[in-house]
């Protein structure tokens, strides 16, 4: 499995507005950064110009000193719209994968625990799963 970090799927004002939200929760997050990543298996999976298929054009992902990270997949045993669509796209373009999908990294700048308080405005519980990552 190949992991590729991608651009934020959010525009500043989105991420910002994210960011609002969840200090009207949880007053002590400082700060908020999502990126968007990609999960890549088989034979081509490390090929650039596969790499350069999957990616999308946006702005990159400002690091952020993080206490929290979480990372939010499709639910699990499950696959993404997105997944089949560019999964076939790829397939159809010569690529030898059996497996792909999108998924989000999101780094918390927080004192404070927030799983549980966040996890509402972090993924949607219906079609997401939301892993809480160490650091």
């Amino acid at each position: 499995m190949i992991y590729l970090a991608g651009f934020s799927p959010l525009s500043p004002h989105r991420e910002e507005q994210l960011l609002q939200r969840c200090q009207s929760l949880i007053p002590q997050v400082k700060a908020l950064g999502v990126q968007n990543i990609y999960f890549l298996c088989g034979a081509d999976a490390d090929n650039p110009q596969l790499h350069a298929l999957i990616r999308e054009q946006g702005d990159v992902v400002t690091p952020i000193e993080n206490n929290q990270v979480f990372l939010v997949v499709p639910r699990l045993g499950t696959h993404s719209p997105w997944s089949s669509k560019a999964l076939d796209i790829a397939v159809s373009s010569g690529f030898g994968v059996d497996f792909l999908e999108k998924g989000r990294v999101i780094r918390l700048q927080s004192n404070a625990e927030v799983v549980r308080d966040l996890a509402d405005l972090l993924h949607d519980r219906m079609t997401e799963t939301l892993i809480p990552l160490t650091t």
